[in-house]
């Protein structure tokens, strides 16, 4: 019996090119969908774990305002029971708690119920406005002097009411006051380290409107999907809910699984097209090798873009001081993995640098890194020295995890007007930094340990950057070899020779391949460095030069 032919002359496949499409374009879709159900998890559990450690880390902020606030009257209480209630002296540290605390106002009230001594900024409103709601206060305190009292006052203005008693007898009671936004006000977000949340603070036990105390929102209560942490504030507590204002993992995350079902589904098509043309012209083992690959090169292109978001998109830096970077993954199946780097302003005359390297690689390597650098950077705005931020830093490890570390060096950058720098720096259990000073190096910093397990052993030294000098901070894929790793020396040598060869916006790339020169075995952890150059020059000159520079011809 004939071949049917087909209408060119060439012989007809029947069903085959359909069979084998079909076959292509579903084993296609299937790994586009897998790859977009991963994605999209990765995605999901990457916004869930940053939004809880955010609201954390917040009510962690709180939680140190709150014990100020207590601290302060707390020891008020203690003062007037010492001086038997001098007014003139309990008048005076009312002004202090004032300053220091936010607290509007101070009275102390006798065993009797009368004013013993008051202070503070501005008139207290319980006392005049609603004298009932002061009186169950005092009478609370008295009952139950072991703890902070409060109640929400809403007269002529919206305050906090607090109480405490004096330990003991309770001769005295001091009755305080704080002051709130009025309803409705809505705060604006600011740019600190918690910008990227939107949240409401209320008082008690229960996200009650009636007790919201702060809002950055119009309406309440918090939509979902939202992270709620409750706080001990004396004998009421605090509720915080917060959600993401913006993609806390970065934009690309968001988009990541509609572009790998964009890019698959095209991907499939085209292989399904390709096999038809393949099999009808007998050439279908090569195309659809080739169509495979392009689909697996998309994939682990864009898991690498993923890998990269978690770095800072743009570092700034001060006046007189450039920084330069380079990040080199090891080829481990293409993981996320945990080194990072951080330069940013802490005020106008400080800023900090950072590096470091969480142990372990994926989704919670990623969340890991992502915890360190916020804490680091809601730390260095409230401490002076770099070993405590990183002690705050470890704190916030050991109660996310406990069972994982992490190696960081962490510095503060304090800028001179005669275009130096101060340099403080402490390690925890990072590798030291190399100072390139007149074609010379040394490492400065001393070793400290791991953070995320043990309570850590930190401290600071102070550096001095003069103009040409290069710190070099790295992470230990740098050195780290199975065979014939770099010590401090062998590594001293390969930076000077860098340096003293390139210019430091090349030394990147060209300490790279110095490394690799004489560590041909490689390493198969990840490597990243982080130069910071002092320019050099008047802070101030050099600032009206650039003033004159950029302004308008």
């Amino acid at each position: 019996m004939a071949r049917p032919e087909a209408a060119d002359g060439e012989p007809a496949v029947g069903g085959a090119w359909r069979r084998w499409s079909m076959i292509v374009l579903v084993a296609g879709l299937v790994v586009t969908a897998a790859g977009v159900a991963a994605t999209w998890r990765l995605s999901s559990d990457s916004r869930e774990q940053l939004l809880g450690q955010q609201t954390r880390e917040a009510a962690a902020v709180l939680t140190v305002a709150i014990g100020r606030v207590e601290t302060s009257l707390s020891d008020a209480a203690m003062l007037a029971e010492a001086t038997g209630g001098d007014a003139d002296r309990f008048a005076s540290f009312a002004d202090s708690m004032s300053t220091n605390v936010g607290l509007v106002g101070a009275q102390l009230v006798g065993d009797d119920d009368s004013v013993v001594a008051d202070g503070g900024s501005e008139p207290l409103v319980g006392p005049a406005e609603l004298p009932g709601t002061v009186a169950s206060l005092v009478e609370a305190a008295r009952r139950d002097p072991n703890r902070m009292h409060i109640a929400l006052v809403e007269g002529s203005a919206r305050r906090l009411a607090y109480t405490v008693a004096t330990a003991g007898g309770a001769s005295f009671v001091v009755y305080a006051e704080s002051s709130l936004p009025d309803r409705p006000t809505r705060l604006e977000r600011t740019d600190g380290p918690f910008s990227d949340l939107d949240y409401a603070l209320y008082l008690g036990r229960s996200e009650s409107p009636d007790m919201l105390l702060y809002s950055t929102l119009t309406t309440v209560p918090v939509e979902d999907p939202k992270s709620v942490v409750e706080m001990e504030f004396g004998d009421q507590g605090l509720i915080f809910a917060a959600r993401a204002a913006t993609p806390l993992a970065g934009r690309f995350t968001e988009v990541a699984p509609w572009l790998l079902l964009g890019s698959g589904t095209l991907a499939s098509m085209l292989a399904a097209a390709a096999t038809w043309s393949v099999v009808r012209r007998g050439r279908a083992a090569e195309q659809l090798a080739a169509r495979l690959a392009a689909v697996t090169g998309q994939q682990r292109a864009g898991i690498d873009t993923l890998r990269r978001s978690l770095l800072p998109r743009r570092l700034n830096a001060p006046r007189g001081m450039t920084v330069h970077t380079g990040y080199w993954p090891a080829d481990r199946d293409h993981e996320i993995s945990g080194d990072f780097y951080d330069v940013f302003r802490v005020d106008e005359r400080r800023w900090a640098v950072a590096i470091g390297d969480v142990c372990g690689h994926g989704v919670d390597a990623a969340a890991l890194t992502g915890l360190t650098r916020h804490t680091i950077r809601a730390a260095a705005r409230h401490l002076r020295s770099p070993a405590e931020v990183l002690r705050w830093t470890h704190e916030a490890l050991a109660a996310e995890s406990g069972s994982t570390y992490v190696t960081v060096c962490f510095a503060f950058v304090d800028v001179r007007d005669d275009g130096t720098f101060e340099v403080r720096v402490a390690l925890g259990g990072h590798p030291r930094p190399a100072l390139w000073h007149d074609g010379a190096v040394r490492f400065v910093g001393t070793p400290g340990t791991l953070l995320g397990l043990v309570q850590p052993r930190l401290a600071s030294e102070v550096v001095s950057l003069e103009p040409g000098d290069v710190l070099v901070l790295y992470t230990d894929g740098v050195t780290d070899a199975a065979e014939a790793p770099l010590d401090e020396r062998a590594l001293g040598d390969v930076i000077s020779a860098t340096l003293s060869a390139h210019d430091v916006d090349a030394a990147p790339e060209a300490l790279r391949a110095e490394v690799r020169r004489r560590r041909p075995g490689g390493s198969d952890d990840d490597s990243a460095v982080l130069l910071v150059h002092a320019v050099g020059g008047d802070r101030r000159r050099a600032e009206r030069e650039t003033a004159d520079v950029a302004a308008p011809g």
